[in-house]
C-alpha cells in the first residue's frame, strides 16, 4: 500500500547544501519500502521506520546516494505491507 512520508524535512547542511529528510512509517514489525524513480533507482526496505536524506546537487536536483552511486531522483514512494 502507498502511503506518505510521516516525515518530509528540509534543512541546510554545513556546507550550504540542502538536505530532505524522509520517513516512511509503518507499524512496528511490519515491511517498509521507499521506492526511487518506481524502483529504477532501487529502493530501501526495513521493519517499521525507513529513513532516507536525499541531497540538492548543483543542478538543483535531488540524489540519493547508495553504494557509492549517486542517483537524481525525481519520484519517490514510501510503501507498506
Amino acid at each position: 500500500m502507498t502511503t506518505w512520508f510521516s516525515l518530509d524535512e528540509i534543512t541546510q547542511g554545513i556546507d550550504g547544501c540542502l538536505v530532505r529528510m524522509m520517513t516512511c512509517m509503518s507499524s512496528t514489525g511490519i515491511q517498509t519500502v521507499v521506492s526511487f524513480n518506481d524502483d529504477t533507482s532501487g529502493t530501501v526496505s526495513g521493519m517499521g521506520n525507513v529513513s532516507i536524506d536525499l541531497n540538492c546537487n548543483d543542478d538543483s536536483e535531488w540524489t540519493y546516494m547508495r553504494n557509492g552511486v549517486t542517483e537524481v531522483i525525481t519520484t519517490i514512494s514510501c510503501l507498506t505491507a
